[in-house]
C-alpha cells in the first residue's frame, strides 16, 4: 500500500504548513527526489505558487510543474511526467475542475497507476479530498457547498479548513452522505499509510476530525 497526505488550509509564505511539506518529502524514503505539482484546482494559473515550489526546492526536490489543462501532451510524454515522480502535490481551488480535467487527460488513471507503484500522493484544500469517494468544496452555484466525487483511493468524505465555522457545515452533512467523514484544520493534515490514519498537528493543535457512523457521527479528533 501506499502513502496519502492531505492539508487542510494554511499559508505557504508565512510558514505555516512548511512543516507539513517538509515531512511530504520524509515519507517518500528519498533523499534527493522528483516532486510534481499539480496547480489544476487553480485552473492551472500558478503565479502566486512560486513559496510552495520554493519550500520543497528547499528540501532537496527537483520540482517540475504540470499544467494539465494548459499543456497538450500525448499519452506517452504524460505517463512519463506523472510516473516519473516520486511525490505527486496538487495544489487547492475548484476540486469539480481538478477532478474534471483529470478524468478528461487521462491523468486520474496514471494517477492510480503511479499510487499503486509507490509514488506519495499528497495535495492542499481541494488537492486533500481529491483522493477520497467525496469531497466537500465550495464549488457549487454561487460558491455553495456540494460534495463533489474524487479519486475513491480513500474512502467516506472530506473537509479542509475546518477551523473555519463557514466550513462546519460538513458536520451536519456527513450523516446524510452515508459514509464516514475527515475535517481536516488549516496548518495541519492526515497522514494515511498502509490503511492507517495519522495526524500531523498545527502549530497551536490545529488537529483532523473523524465522524464514524458506528460511533453514532461523533466528531473527535483523530489520535
Amino acid at each position: 500500500m501506499g502513502v496519502i497526505v492531505g492539508v487542510g488550509g494554511g499559508s505557504y509564505a508565512f510558514g505555516e504548513v512548511t512543516h507539513i511539506l517538509r515531512q511530504i518529502v520524509r515519507l517518500s524514503g528519498k533523499n534527493a527526489l522528483r516532486l510534481l505539482f499539480l496547480p489544476t484546482a487553480g485552473h492551472d494559473e500558478d503565479d502566486g505558487d512560486d513559496p510552495i515550489r520554493d519550500i520543497f526546492r528547499a528540501c532537496g526536490c527537483e520540482v517540475d510543474t504540470l499544467k494539465l489543462s494548459k499543456e497538450p501532451l500525448s499519452e506517452d510524454a504524460l505517463r512519463e511526467r506523472i510516473l516519473g515522480a516520486d511525490v505527486v502535490y496538487a495544489g487547492g481551488g475548484d476540486l469539480k475542475f481538478l477532478m474534471d480535467t483529470w478524468t478528461a487527460t487521462g491523468a486520474d488513471r496514471l494517477l492510480r497507476e503511479a499510487f499503486s507503484r509507490g509514488t506519495v500522493l499528497s495535495g492542499y484544500s481541494s488537492g486533500a479530498m481529491c483522493w477520497f469517494d467525496l469531497g466537500w468544496d465550495d464549488c457549487g452555484p454561487g460558491h455553495s457547498f456540494v460534495f463533489v466525487k474524487g479519486m475513491g483511493l480513500l474512502p467516506g468524505c472530506c473537509c479542509p479548513h475546518f477551523d473555519s465555522d463557514v466550513w462546519h457545515t460538513f458536520t451536519r452533512i456527513v450523516p446524510e452522505s452515508g459514509t464516514d467523514g475527515v475535517a481536516i484544520d488549516s496548518r495541519a493534515a492526515f497522514v494515511w499509510r498502509d490503511g492507517v490514519y495519522k495526524a500531523i498537528s498545527g502549530p497551536d493543535g490545529e488537529t483532523v476530525w473523524t465522524m464514524r457512523k458506528d460511533e453514532q457521527w461523533r466528531l473527535k479528533p483523530l489520535a
